[in-house]
């Protein structure tokens, strides 16, 4: 039986998505590979960070951020990506315009002398013995929380409008006092096409929200603590070139 300490967002996605995913690599830890697509969205973050939090120029902060990551990631599942390819895609998404100036529109909350970024929000969840914990990517002056995403294809404002992640920072925002329902989110997307292009959308939950979240959180928690991981052969993260688990997984490896 699992012991959870904590959830977190991220965690409760994954089991969404797939619970024999999530078995493999939260209950039994196995090793995981990070793939090329996660390194650039992690290299795309840093480098905005560092911009926001120190002025840095971004071109530059994205040489610096993208090296790190190599570095900490000795085994990259690069699926087929060329690095060099991947890097000069970084610095032509910082030299566009759109997203420079998208960047160059934000305006950060300012506490201790230091932009709101990487803000750590935590989450009481009626039922649930243990705390569901996040960070928020930045939080604006109107008190608008925005997440960077990166995509392979163009969003939607459906998208936006059905992300639970929106639903989950907001929530904890509002039981920190921060923010009062109903309450937007802001989701920043850059598209990796051909030419880098940047989408904005702004979303809205209300308290109704929040009370399907609390309940859905509950009954993954409830089979999470009862060993009840099934795997999601129809999700799109079912293929060898996407799950770091395919070679043990009964949908997958074991399966050929």
């Amino acid at each position: 039986m699992v012991e959870l300490t904590h959830l977190s967002y991220s965690s409760i996605s994954h089991y969404l998505n797939c619970g024999k995913s999530w078995q493999f690599k939260y209950q039994q830890q196995l090793p995981e590979k990070k793939s090329s697509s996660l390194v650039f969205g992690s290299a795309f973050h840093g480098a905005i960070q560092q911009h926001i939090q120190g002025g840095a120029d971004l071109r530059q902060s994205w040489r610096e951020i993208w090296s790190k990551e190599l570095a900490l990631n000795p085994d990259i599942d690069w699926n087929g990506d060329n690095p060099t390819e991947m890097f000069n895609y970084g610095v032509s998404v910082f030299s566009n315009e759109d997203v420079l100036d998208t960047l160059k529109s934000l305006k950060p909350l300012v506490q201790d002398g230091s932009p709101c970024m990487e803000v750590e929000v935590s989450l009481s969840v009626p039922g649930v013995p243990v705390p569901v914990i996040g960070f928020v990517d930045l939080i604006q002056t109107s008190m608008i929380p925005v997440d960077f995403k990166t995509s392979g294809r163009s969003w939607a404002q459906d998208k936006a409008d059905k992300e639970l992640q929106a639903t989950f920072y907001l929530a904890a925002l509002n039981q920190a006092g921060l923010v009062q329902f109903p309450a937007k989110f802001e989701y920043i997307v850059l598209v990796k096409n051909k030419v880098p292009k940047i989408q904005r959308f702004v979303t809205e939950r209300k308290a109704a929200d929040v009370f399907a979240l609390f309940n859905l959180v509950g009954e993954v928690y409830r089979a999470m603590t009862k060993d009840v991981f099934l795997p999601n052969p129809t999700g799109w993260s079912c293929a060898e070139k996407y799950c770091s688990f395919w070679a043990e997984c009964p949908q997958g490896g074991k399966n050929e």
